[in-house]
């Protein structure tokens, strides 16, 4: 569980209105509660995408703090991985692949000659 604050600017009882309407849609929602110009969301939320979904409606819509509920939730104990001896050399070269992609570049230079000079001096 997580409590999510998200300020908005409500300016009408239609914007408060919309403002929880599009609160209420979105999935994992517990409870929710306008505090001033401040929506508190609680439930299991991605606190992201409830900005983003909130900000299509009100452009300032910014996310102001998320907390987690479960502080007394006991974390996993990590277990250490053991160490690995590489058994030889080779095993901490780089692996290379051949570039399949490439392509030569080609380059070709024509010399135009014109077999009929003009003669003219005046151009």
């Amino acid at each position: 569980m997580k409590k999510i604050v998200i300020k908005l600017e409500i300016h009408s009882d239609r914007c408060r209105n919309k403002a929880l309407k599009t609160v209420a849609q979105a999935q994992g929602v517990v409870s929710m509660s306008l505090e001033g110009d401040q929506l508190v969301v609680t439930g299991d939320v991605d606190s992201v995408c409830l900005t983003t979904v909130l900000r299509k409606k009100f452009p300032y819509a910014s996310l102001q703090s998320v907390e987690d509920l479960n502080t007394n939730v006991e974390a996993p104990a990590v277990v250490p991985e053991p160490e690995v001896q590489p058994n030889s050399e080779a095993e901490n070269l780089p692996i290379c692949y051949p570039n399949y992609h490439y392509h030569p570049s080609s380059c070709y230079q024509v010399v135009v000659y014109d077999p009929y000079p003009n003669t003219c001096s005046i151009l």
